[in-house]
């Protein structure tokens, strides 16, 4: 048989006094049933009643601590030796880029690197693409519900088989690097085929579900929170 709770357990629950129950009951928020003359409440009924109703359009990766995306963005540039970045549903760059050999971190550090690695990182759509250094990117969609939150992108790597040395000098005279400490860090470039690709596609899959997992539990939260303060503030 279904717990039934009294006014008085409903107060303790809520924090509200038994006046402002009896208000819910007559708007229809709060449904009761009468045993013996008193009003009584079903727990499944008093649970709904709390259950978060978060918004999909309220959605965002920028709802989380900086720091614990911080965190995830850095465990895994260490893991891939890649670059891991997070953008926004308007491709706007959320945090720093993380993490990438020296090449990249030697783009970055120039007067415009960072601002042409943020722009190209906004045009990759999901999937595969390049950044502005030639470079190859794998982006994958961040969701909460169906509802867009934006991509992770890890860049930094290139094909075994592709040739992209042939532009360093006009990337280092666009950069305003010498082109010979430029040609020293490419060495570093990480190589991916086809199956590390893939790895790489499956580990990004995984932490993008993290994060909207992570996201959905904040969001939760704090809508629990606002309907208890809404509920105590009424008179």
């Amino acid at each position: 048989m279904e717990e039934l709770l009294t006014v008085r357990k409903l107060q303790e629950l809520l924090g509200v006094d038994r006046i402002t129950i009896y208000r819910m009951l007559r708007d229809g928020r709060l449904r009761g049933v009468k045993v013996g003359g008193r009003w009584r409440f079903r727990r499944t009924d008093v649970q709904a009643l709390l259950m978060p109703r978060v918004p999909a359009a309220r959605a965002s990766i920028s709802s989380l601590p900086a720091g614990c995306v911080r965190a995830l963005q850095l465990v895994l540039a260490e893991a891939l030796g890649l670059s891991i970045s997070i953008l926004g549903p308007d491709g706007s760059l959320l945090g720093a880029v993380e993490g990438g050999c020296r090449y990249c971190q030697a783009i970055r550090r120039s007067g415009t690197g960072l601002g042409r690695c943020a722009a190209s990182l906004a045009s990759v759509a999901t999937g595969s693409g390049r950044c502005h250094a030639g470079l190859r990117c794998f982006a994958w969609p961040l969701e909460l519900g169906g509802q867009p939150l934006g991509r992770l992108v890890a860049c930094g790597y290139r094909g075994a088989e592709e040739e992209w040395r042939a532009q360093l000098g006009a990337l280092s005279a666009q950069l305003g690097l010498a082109e010979d400490a430029l040609e020293a860090t490419a060495a570093c470039v990480p190589v991916l085929g086809v199956a590390e690709e893939e790895r790489l596609r499956r580990v990004l899959a995984r932490a993008a579900e993290a994060l909207g997992e992570m996201a959905r539990e904040r969001l939760a939260y704090q809508e629990r929170l606002e309907e208890i303060r809404r509920m105590t503030e009424m008179s």
